[in-house]
């Protein structure tokens, strides 16, 4: 129910259409509660070629975080391997960035990236903090969330059952000083691993010299293998393990990637037993490090920290890294297609202009189910746009304002596509920098990167305004790639519902709008909007506007279903209207759209609902339509809550003086005798409506007892006269 405040109402009586205050006027009422759902995010308007962004993080409260977020940075991004649209993503949330305070807390999507719930999970703040977020899955659909723990220092797991909800964190590991740990789930996509269900960790033990140590569990995050198993020591850093289709587990790391231009490789070890030994470390690439920070930046880059993924059905191993050895950061991959034993030559993966001072760094590698490699970094080629949060000073620079890009193999790594920009608006990482100490800022150590079958998602941090972000926080952006270029662009299409609060028994109008962004005519478009349980079609209303095709309402399936085609930058305007069942409680009810074009390529739209339910009668006496009420009869009415005594007018028709009535309220104010000093009149119907409003001052609105309702009095004594000297008689009513 609405929370409950002060009124300075008064009480009204109104007689013959007249109302006589007795104190001040009426306030005017309280509007109704906003839609509880946060957005979902907001279309980018940049030029054609870019793919939908979606605004992941939103900062203020944050479920399960005593206070508030404000910025978020080093992210990652996991997709189950038994639903394409359930993403789980996670990054630092910072709640004092100005002093490099965070925790740690995570990003869920059941619809592909279109909007995202946002929580820090229970145990989080057991410790003084959380950091290097990383998640994955495992082959029944589970999810993980790793953290690094201080307070303290170890390495910690939680679960996320299919369908369920975090669990507390489970230690991993106390016994060595941790830092960089990464995850990975045996997920077997190609259900031809023995070890499906296994979850892999492996992180850098600190000290001097620096250990690789790996862990495993086989039973859910039931319990860890201990002591960790050492893989390699050194000047070492960055281990991420991987998994191939026949099970073999992989760990590459990083020997002596930080330092201005050092001179280090990129190594590789494997096991053959589900993690429990390891063959001796191998030379993937050789390396020439960046320096700590970047030119015209005070962000740490901060080393050439390796990213590696492997295909789920050939095999082959991918692992990328930003190197220096060109005198600008550029984005290098090597490939193996026998395991590890052979590796290809580095391949400069961005297509900027060699040697053209551009810097590209943290990239992030991901392979699709069905092998797709894609592979996405952060990129300053583009000037700084001239916007109005973009400090005058930036504006048209080169080298310091960021996108992300990424580019595309679909034949296993022999040959990439053209680089494409997939960020929405170039951002400027100078605004609302947080701060790890007074010379050096942040913007994560990493990025992330998942694919499914149909989509891949770069998950990128932006300090950009698509909408959602006015103050120019620091935020978690995702792009929608589809799997491959379509010939035309559904992506700006949209549904609204209006108005999106509506009380029960009202009207809403429910708009569609099909955009075809082109660069070809959609030929063979469907769409299908599902309504909800508690709204109902509107026979009749329905109308289209643009597009060539039909609209038709169907009872089975309650969807309103079009197809058609669309041309080349036009849009089809499907609207119709739904009537809120009477009956339903307070709610917030959800509108989805999907879209198919004519390669069944799928596109989620959906729009928010809230139901409140107003302050009501629920019950009267006399009922509505009532006979022969007593002339002295006491009206009693109950609300469904309680109601500010102060606020209640009463209107009779026919009109009644301001004297009659003596209200006489419940303690609870949920109901309210209306006695009356006089009586009414014999025979008389009589029509009363009743005005009020609830503590919160909201009036009273549709409910079961009809507001005016009307009751008969009952008739005068009927008068037998005799007149027996004349012989008559009479009847007097």
């Amino acid at each position: 129910m609405r929370a409950s405040g002060p009124a300075s109402l008064a009480l009204i009586l109104l007689a013959a259409g007249a109302a006589v205050a007795l104190a001040s006027p009426l306030e005017p009422p309280r509007p109704l509660r906003p839609l509880a759902e946060r957005p979902a995010g907001l279309q980018q308007s940049a030029g054609p070629g870019i793919p939908e962004n979606i605004q992941v993080s939103r900062d203020g409260e944050t479920q399960g975080a005593s206070r508030p977020v404000t910025d978020f940075s080093e992210v990652h991004l996991a997709a189950s391997p038994i639903d394409p649209e359930h993403l789980i993503g996670s990054s630092k949330f910072f709640h004092t960035p100005e002093r490099y305070g965070f925790y740690t807390g995570v990003f869920e999507s059941f619809d592909g990236g279109l909007s995202w719930s946002q929580s820090q999970p229970d145990g989080i703040e057991a410790y003084s903090l959380t950091s290097d977020p990383v998640n994955t899955f495992d082959h029944l659909g589970n999810g993980y969330f790793t953290l690094l723990t201080r307070g303290p220092t170890g390495l910690d797991m939680l679960k996320k059952a299919k369908d369920g909800a975090w669990s507390l964190p489970t230690v991993v590991d106390r016994s060595t000083t941790t830092d960089k740990q990464w995850i990975v789930g045996d997920m077997d996509l190609a259900e031809t691993s023995p070890h499906a269900g296994n979850v892999y960790m492996s992180w850098t033990d600190v000290g001097n010299p620096a250990r690789i140590v790996f862990s495993r569990s086989g039973d859910g995050n039931a319990s860890w293998s201990r002591p960790p198993l050492e893989l390699a020591r050194g000047n070492l850093q960055g281990s991420i393990p991987a998994v191939g289709p026949d099970g073999t587990v992989y760990v590459i790391y990083g020997d002596t990637i930080f330092g201005d231009a050092a001179r280090g490789s990129i190594k590789w070890v494997k096991s053959n037993d589900g993690g429990a030994s390891f063959g001796a470390p191998a030379v993937a690439a050789e390396t020439v490090s960046l320096p700590f920070q970047l030119p015209n930046t005070i962000f740490r880059a901060p080393a050439s920290l390796p990213a590696f993924a492997v295909s789920p059905t050939s095999g082959q191993l991918f692992v990328a890294w930003a190197d220096y050895r060109g005198g600008d950061a550029d984005i290098l991959l090597a490939r193996s297609s026998d395991g590890g034993a052979s590796w290809d030559a580095p391949r400069r993966m961005n297509d900027d202009p060699v040697d053209g001072g551009a810097d590209q760094f943290q990239p992030q590698v991901s392979v699709s189910p069905n092998g797709r490699v894609a592979l996405a970094w952060h990129d300053r080629r583009l000037a700084c746009p001239d916007l109005p949060w973009i400090p005058r000073a930036h504006v048209g620079r080169a080298n310091l304002c960021i996108d992300t890009y990424m580019v595309r193999s679909y034949d296993g790594g022999a040959t990439w596509g053209a680089n494409l920009r997939v960020s929405a608006q170039t951002w400027d990482p100078s605004i609302n920098l947080p701060m790890v100490d007074a010379q050096t800022g942040f913007i994560g150590d990493y990025i992330g990167l998942a694919s499914s079958l149909d989509y891949d998602y770069p998950f990128y941090p932006s300090t950009a305004d698509l909408g959602d972000n006015p103050g120019r926080r620091q935020q978690v952006f995702v792009a929608r790639v589809p799997a491959v270029d379509p010939p035309f662009d559904l992506v700006p299409s949209r549904l609204a519902v209006a108005p999106d609060v509506i009380e029960p028994g009202g009207r809403v109008t429910v708009t569609l709008e099909l955009v075809n962004r082109g660069p070809q005519n959609g030929l063979a478009i469907e769409s299908a909007v599902d309504l909800p349980a508690g709204l109902e079609f509107v026979a009749g209303s329905l109308v289209v506007d643009g597009g060539r095709g039909a609209g038709a309402w169907s009872p089975g399936t309650r969807q309103l279903i079009w197809q058609g085609a669309i041309e080349a930058g036009a849009t089809a305007r499907i609207q119709f209207q739904a009537e809120v069942d009477l009956a339903l409680g307070e709610a917030a009810l959800r509108l989805e759209a999907a879209i198919e074009d004519d390669q069944a390529r799928r596109y989620l739209r959906h729009a928010g609902l809230v139901i409140s339910v107003p302050p009501q009668v629920v019950f009267a006496t006399p009922a509505d339509g009532a006979v022969d009420v007593g002339p002295t009869t006491t009206l009693v009415l109950r609300f469904n809550e309680a109601m500010d005594p102060a606020s209640l007018v009463v209107t009779s028709s026919p009109a009644l003086p301001p004297s009659f009535w003596e209200p006489a309220w419940a303690p609870s104010g949920e109901s309210v005798s209306l006695r009356h000093a006089q009586p009414f009149v014999l025979g008389t119907r009589y029509t009363l409506r009743i005005q009020a409003t609830d503590l919160a001052g909201a009036p009273l609105g549709r409910g079961p007892v009809p507001n005016p309702w009307s009751f008969t009095i009952e008739p005068p004594a009927r008068v037998d006269l005799l007149l027996p000297w004349l012989g008559l008689s009479a009847e007097r009513e």
